[in-house]
């Protein structure tokens, strides 16, 4: 009988493993591999970080195409971007192939470089002067710039009592998770799991990583020109806002239906279309926020879109599409079904995608007047088809 209840109770004990190992695992492989609630995340960058590379490459693209060469073929790479020291790391790695990063040390030095087209300070300045230098930058910016975000640079598992700004215990009789082995030395960090007075905090976070600190990090600010900072449908202009009247969402569609959506239009009947890119269709809602159909799958087919940019209806309800990998413009009937394309891809850019690269010149793009190059916006006007050629 004895040995009975060892076995029972090692299997028992084997099966919570088993299932404590699976929870942990699908925690910190699925639930959050980039936030540092988990054991094996000590500092991690935050996931603010590469959004923010990626709206950089965009704007750097849209504004120094014109200068292309063969190292550079998207011609993105001589924008000036004006960076904090204190974001050095991870943003040299970030920013590598950028040939005009400057980098400002306010602790040290008066802001310069302001008037980059991409300013990124960091919050924490370390010093009086650095903080009093960040506020002038602020100021500077405030009239030439648009702040795009406030975000968290890289953040670290919190090791101290809660309510502790350095992120460590000040108050050994404090009660916490985490102490500081200064504080309370080996054994009595070793001892506070097995005091029934931590047992739910230790729960808490042994089944859901649930944390009784606030998680600490350092924060920068993301300012991009006015020239450059995109606006709705992702055009730059300068972006001078509107302060005389105060502007509300009346209301929110698509939550959960749409990925990466992009362009959008309505029709003579109220009904709005919307560039699903990511999920390669038209999403069609009528006048109170419903799906009533899609248009387009993923492909090159009659029919098909790959990660279409922009839509437009004429008159006759036809729809046109900015099929941007395709190449093409994409026109369906009003009911959805596929009448016909113009413009093709030469070159193979890979993973289906395709593209005819003149390099912007002149010459080449009136040589080939429907080699498009990801277009990305598609506008009708009577009889007339206006195309946004990105790439050409």
């Amino acid at each position: 009988v004895a040995r009975n209840v060892v076995r029972v109770a090692g299997l028992t004990a084997a099966g919570l493993l088993l299932l404590y190992g699976i929870n942990s695992a699908v925690q910190v492989v699925y639930l959050h591999p980039d936030t540092p609630v988990e054991p094996l995340i000590y500092t991690q960058t935050s996931p603010d970080v590469p959004i923010i590379v990626d709206e950089i490459k965009r704007a750097a693209i849209s504004q120094t195409r014109n200068d292309r060469t063969k190292e550079d073929p998207t011609g993105g790479f001589s924008m000036p971007i004006s960076v904090d020291k204190g974001l050095a790391w991870p943003f040299q790695w970030y920013l590598r192939d950028y040939r005009s990063v400057a980098w400002l040390d306010l602790d040290k030095d008066q802001p310069s470089g302001l008037d980059a087209p991409v300013v990124l300070l960091m919050t924490n300045q370390d010093t009086e002067e650095g903080r009093s230098r960040l506020q002038t930058a602020r100021e500077d910016l405030e009239t030439t710039h648009v702040k795009i975000s406030e975000s968290v640079l890289n953040w670290w598992f919190p090791e101290g009592a809660p309510g502790c700004e350095t992120g460590y215990a000040s108050d050994p009789a404090n009660s916490c998770a985490y102490k500081d082995i200064a504080n309370r030395g080996p054994l009595g960090v070793l001892a506070w799991p097995f005091q029934p007075r931590n047992w739910g905090t230790l729960a808490r976070f042994m089944v859901y990583r649930d944390i009784p600190n606030q998680i600490n990090g350092r924060d920068f600010e993301f300012y991009m020109s006015r020239e450059t900072a995109p606006v709705a449908g992702g055009a730059t202009t300068p972006a001078t806002p509107n302060v005389s009247q105060a502007m509300q969402v009346l209301a929110t569609w698509g939550t959960g239906e749409l990925s990466g959506p992009r362009g959008i239009t309505t029709d003579a009947n109220g009904n709005i279309y919307v560039a699903d890119s990511l999920n390669h269709r038209i999403t069609v809602f009528d006048t109170n926020g419903t799906v009533a159909r899609t248009i387009g799958t993923k492909g090159s087919g009659d029919g098909q879109l790959f990660e279409p940019s922009g839509v437009d209806v004429d008159s006759e309800g036809n729809v046109y599409v900015a099929d941007t990998w395709n190449a093409r413009i994409a026109k369906f009937g009003p009911d959805g079904t596929w009448i016909k394309s113009w413009g093709s891809g030469r070159d193979d850019f890979g993973e289906g995608r395709r593209a005819t690269d003149t390099q912007g010149d002149a010459q080449a793009n009136t040589d080939n007047p429907l080699g498009f190059y990801g277009p990305r916006n598609v506008l009708v006007v009577d009889n007339n088809v206006y195309i946004a050629d990105t790439g050409n």
